[in-house]
């Protein structure tokens, strides 16, 4: 018979196809040579994902029938292969998983969970992709779409289970054969090809082809080392989606839309048949992955082919940046010079790294790096032949000689750069070519799940869904927008450190932000306790990502630790008024969204950041209309006037003095509301993407022309 669409026909019930799962589970249990189950071969079709059908949804099928087997034999792997179509996105049969990202398998045990794609090439089908103008540069980004995202973004081992093709020449199914193999090499993924033998159709290799495969254990999406010596590295693509540039016309007005619209497109002329991409060190957690996940989907939707690549490293690496990150604040950092050993470290994972962007990047390409931990490559790029802007997010107002020690460290990698850019220009370093340095202010956007519009009664549903806000009577369903259109729900929940909520009607103090020392939320607790607690009825919310989830701060854990042991040393009745919570980062809009019901719930939001190159989280807040009280530090000095759109306290030190600025606003709710208003004003004018995405693609048109 041919393949069936899917995993019951009017034959074989999914019961009896559960059952036969079920029976040679128990029948190989123990036998180290059978591994798992493939549970189904190709679904298409029919086949859906994540819509809850029980007839079609395969996701479902496939959580069914994994949790019955590993009750059965707890250690098989589970191979879950992925669909034909996601709404309007064909795929071939059994490759698109693009629905995992929002609809997961859930087993219960996710260590056996592993996600299978099929894939092949023009001669098995002439998919639209191989008819494409950039063809074959667009292939990596096909296949991090539907499946490659899942390791990369460290969601879940993928193997991809079948592909193969009659040639490895120069013709186009050789070019994407090549290019596949290419491509799961460098991010370390397991498959199995198909197949050898002389009568397997499509797929059959000539007997002269060269092409080597390998078959053996799954591997996990992010492979570790500890040898000392220079590695190839496994630079992770992130998928990104197209945004249209329409939806900000109504925001910033006609004629500055139509600049904005006007800038872009031409952009996208300047630098047709290159890619501009974007290297730094993580996919989510922190300012910079929340600017490029924001704003990218505007140059794509522009016609620019803009990508984001994100580095591999090792703790040790992450700790001598960690270590840069303060200094460039003209903070101490264990020392003020960074040793030669590690400075070894850093050039020895950046060298790795370099070899895999050189296999991802062409020469004449833009590339864009990002902040101390991909300075190292700039020059690598620049003998690469591609044009290499250096930004820096972070910086001191008054540089000291901490910061000095951290300009004369990277000033050697960024002297290859062909411009670099700062976020204020009080950042920008002493000595550096004037018509090198730039300055563009960093932005946010209006539409992410982070700073979309909700009314109150779903910011309530989404914080108790969330786990945030004590149980009540939600008429609203916990749901929300996601990027690509689609509706999604809030599954997920915080982890805090008591099970008392407050409660809808309780005045919120909320602090957004990483568990860093220069976010200072011992501090935040410290000022509330002394000045609001005693002269009002609010409650303290201080929310950051979980501390497993940020692969580039180090410190995090230990900045958590901190606030936990202060936390329990207050008393009972104050400790039921101060929550901390960790907020779920295993879907970023999700977690986004909580982010943004967060801050809509608060009267009063805080950053009482030590130093701060631009406030993401204020400029968010600002756009809700929300009163922000803030450190005159940085680029959030930049961002609120005094007084008008904001409150700024001079010392961030001084905690009673910030304790009484908060408890101010806290108390005077007519003056809160002009602050929000007046908030909200200021960001439409001149902390929206379209402003940034101007000045950055004019930096870019003047480099390529």
């Amino acid at each position: 018979d041919a393949q069936s669409e899917l995993w019951y026909t009017d034959r074989v019930s999914e019961a009896r196809w559960i059952d036969d799962w079920v029976m040679l589970a128990h029948r190989y249990r123990g036998q180290p040579a059978v591994v798992g189950a493939d549970l189904h071969n190709e679904p298409h079709g029919p086949a859906s994902w994540g819509d809850g059908n029980a007839k079609t949804d395969w996701r479902l099928a496939a959580e069914r029938a994994g949790n019955a087997i590993l009750a059965a034999n707890p250690d098989w792997l589970i191979v879950v292969e992925g669909i034909e179509r996601q709404g309007s996105d064909s795929y071939w049969w059994g490759g698109n998983l693009a629905g995992a990202r929002s609809a997961p398998v859930r087993l219960s045990d996710p260590e056996k969970l592993v996600y299978s794609a099929h894939d092949y090439g023009p001669q098995v089908y002439p998919q639209p992709w191989f008819q494409a103008s950039d063809f074959p540069r667009n292939l990596a980004a096909v296949w991090e779409r539907h499946w490659g995202y899942l390791a990369a973004e460290r969601i879940a081992p993928v193997l991809v289970g079948e592909f193969g093709g009659r040639s490895v020449g120069s013709d186009p199914e050789g070019t994407w054969q090549r290019r596949l193999v290419a491509f799961l090499k460098e991010r370390g993924l397991s498959y199995e090809y198909w197949a050898w033998n002389p009568d397997s159709g499509d797929s059959t290799l000539p007997s002269s082809a060269s092409c080597r495969a390998t078959s053996g254990r799954v591997r996990a999406p992010a492979r570790r080392s500890s040898r000392s010596a220079p590695m190839l590295r496994e630079l992770s693509t992130v998928a990104v989606e197209s945004a249209p540039l329409d939806r900000y016309r109504p925001l910033v007005g006609g004629s500055r839309w139509q600049e904005f619209r006007q800038s872009l497109e031409g952009l996208a002329e300047a630098v047709r048949g290159q890619v501009v991409w974007n290297l730094n060190s993580t996919a989510r957690g922190g300012g910079v992955a929340e600017l490029l996940a924001a704003l990218i989907p505007y140059e794509r939707g522009a016609g620019i082919d803009a990508r984001w690549a994100v580095i591999e490293a090792e703790a040790p690496f992450f700790n001598v940046t960690k270590r840069l990150h303060s200094l460039l604040h003209g903070v101490a950092a264990d020392g003020d010079d960074i040793s030669g050993e590690e400075q070894a470290v850093y050039e020895r994972t950046l060298a790795g790294n370099a070899d895999s962007v050189r296999q991802l990047v062409e020469a004449g390409d833009v590339v864009i790096l990002h902040d101390p931990q991909t300075a190292g490559l700039a020059p690598a790029l620049a003998r690469h032949g591609c044009r290499v802007i250096w930004r820096c997010h972070i910086g001191v107002d008054e540089p000291n000689d901490r910061a000095r020690h951290a300009w004369d460290f990277l000033r050697p990698y960024v002297a290859s750069a062909d411009a670099i850019v700062f976020s204020r220009q009080a950042y920008a370093w002493e000595g550096l070519p004037e018509d090198r340095t730039v300055i563009i202010a960093p932005a946010i956007d209006a539409f992410t799940p982070k700073n979309q519009d909700l009314d109150a009664e779903m910011v309530q549903a989404i914080l108790r869904a969330g786990g945030l806000l004590a149980p009540g009577h939600d008429g609203h369903a916990a749901s929300f927008v996601r990027q690509d259109g689609s509706n999604s729900k809030v599954e997920r929940q915080a982890k805090l450190l008591q099970d008392v909520l407050p409660s809808a009607g309780d005045p919120l103090v909320v602090q957004v932000s990483r568990w860093d020392p220069l976010k200072d939320p011992v501090g935040v607790l410290e000022a509330f306790a002394r000045q609001v607690a005693p002269n009002s009825d609010g409650q303290l919310v201080l929310a950051g990502p979980a501390v497993t989830s940020v692969t580039d701060d180090p410190e995090q854990p230990e900045i958590l630790a901190q606030l936990e042991t202060r936390w329990r040393k207050l008393p009972p009745d104050l400790q039921r008024r101060v929550h901390v919570a960790q907020l779920p980062m295993d879907d970023e809009e999700e977690n986004g969204v909580i982010v943004n019901a967060l801050q809509r719930q608060a009267r009063v939001v805080v950053q009482k950041s030590l130093a701060e190159g631009f406030g993401l989280t204020v400029a968010e807040a600002m756009w809700k209309g929300k009163p922000v009280v803030a450190s005159r530090v940085g680029g959030i000095g930049d961002q609120i006037e005094d007084g008008r759109s904001g409150v700024l306290v001079d010392d961030p030190r001084d905690l009673d003095e910030f304790g009484r600025a908060v408890g101010g606003v806290l108390c005077d709710p007519a003056a809160a509301e002009k602050l929000g208003e007046a908030a909200r004003e200021r960001v439409t004018e001149r902390f929206l993407a379209p402003r940034h995405l101007q000045e950055q693609a004019a930096l870019v048109r003047r480099l390529v022309s």
